[in-house]
């Protein structure tokens, strides 16, 4: 994908997740301070707190959305900067930040998580939640993510699984121009796999700490056939595959050389 493909596919993007917005943000809201998301969020913290270095360091929540997972970062005491593709997201994110946190306040940005706007080694930490999928150079993305990381920092990335829930409208891609439904289906998935993203890592700076898969839910309601009493056990591979989203926690190092 050359320079003008890549702007014309995130130009796509950022329409359609401006367009989502709205109703994104008021499902969402219907979450926050809830005894669920406190126990989701506890548990969560909990298993990511041995990687991350204490607050308050810098973190960057890299495709916010409406700011809830900034905001959670900030009230464990993380100087939380946050960016998103869409402004309609960011504009939501400030104001649910000026709500929900207002002791600690989180500075938002509209930007791409493929050219950021921030300085060499600026973050200790990097959260970055199921937003890699969209970026239309997934490894552009990782290497500026890596950019904007001081060595030794720690990325939290989620991605969706080959065969996640969420993507389960991507097969439409093969209809267009032979079926109307197929017609109005907007791709703005990339297509990246997991076990890709295991292999371009390494290349471009990161090493894998940690890796898990998640079989729960999506925020628009779809359920996943899979969970993980079933999967127990079996191969890496299907994880990535069948898992709602696969977590991995990873660490800035030199980059390593493909000859």
């Amino acid at each position: 994908m050359d320079e003008q493909q890549a702007s014309e596919q995130l130009a796509v993007t950022r329409r359609e997740w401006d367009e989502r917005a709205p109703l994104w943000n008021e499902r969402n809201l219907q979450n926050w301070d809830t005894p669920e998301t406190a126990a989701w969020w506890g548990e969560w913290f909990a298993k990511l707190r041995a990687f991350l270095p204490d607050a308050p360091a810098p973190l960057l929540d890299a495709g916010c959305g409406n700011g809830q997972i900034s905001v959670l970062f900030a009230r464990e005491g993380y100087a939380v900067s946050g960016c998103d593709l869409s402004p309609q997201m960011v504009e939501f994110a400030r104001a649910n930040a000026a709500q929900y946190q207002p002791a600690s306040p989180i500075e938002f940005t509209a930007a791409s998580i493929d050219t950021l706007p921030y300085a060499d080694g600026q973050f200790a930490v990097v959260n970055c939640r199921c937003v890699l999928d969209f970026a239309p150079r997934p490894a552009y993305a990782l290497r500026e993510l890596r950019r904007v990381m001081r060595p030794g920092g720690v990325l939290i990335l989620n991605m969706m699984g080959a065969n996640s829930p969420i993507k389960r409208q991507y097969w439409l891609r093969h209809l267009q121009g032979l079926d109307a439904v197929a017609d109005d289906f907007t791709n703005i998935f990339n297509g990246i796999t997991p076990w890709e993203v295991d292999r371009i890592m390494p290349v471009l700076g990161w090493r894998r700490l940690y890796q898990e898969a998640n079989y729960g839910g999506t925020a628009g309601g779809a359920l996943n056939e899979f969970d993980s009493e079933v999967m127990l056990g079996l191969p890496t591979l299907f994880q990535q595959t069948a898992a709602t989203n696969w977590l991995i926690v990873a660490d800035a190092v030199p980059p390593i050389s493909l000859t």
